[in-house]
C-alpha cells in the first residue's frame, strides 16, 4: 500500500517527535544513543513510522507490573 501525505511512512524527526508526544531534542538523543529504531539520510535522522509504533508498544509493555502479568498467564 503507497503511503499518502498524511500517513508518511517515512518520518522527520519533527513528525517523529510528534507522533511520540516528544521533543525532537529527546528523539534525537534516542536515536543518537541506538535506544530507538532510526537511520540517517546525510546528517539527518529518519524514522519509520512502523518502527515507532512498535518501540512505543515495546516500552509500555516493559512497564506493565511484572506480577500482573504473572496473574494473567496464570487464568488463562
Amino acid at each position: 500500500m503507497p503511503a499518502d501525505r498524511h500517513d508518511p511512512t517515512i518520518l522527520t524527526t519533527s513528525e517523529g517527535a510528534a507522533l511520540l508526544r516528544m521533543s525532537a531534542a529527546k528523539l534525537r538523543d534516542l536515536a543518537t544513543s541506538g535506544m530507538i529504531p532510526a537511520f540517517r539520510v546525510g546528517p539527518r535522522w529518519r524514522f519509520r513510522r512502523q518502527d515507532l509504533l512498535t518501540w512505543v508498544e515495546d516500552m509500555a509493555n516493559r512497564n506493565v507490573n511484572p506480577e500482573a502479568r504473572r496473574t494473567e498467564s496464570a487464568e488463562t
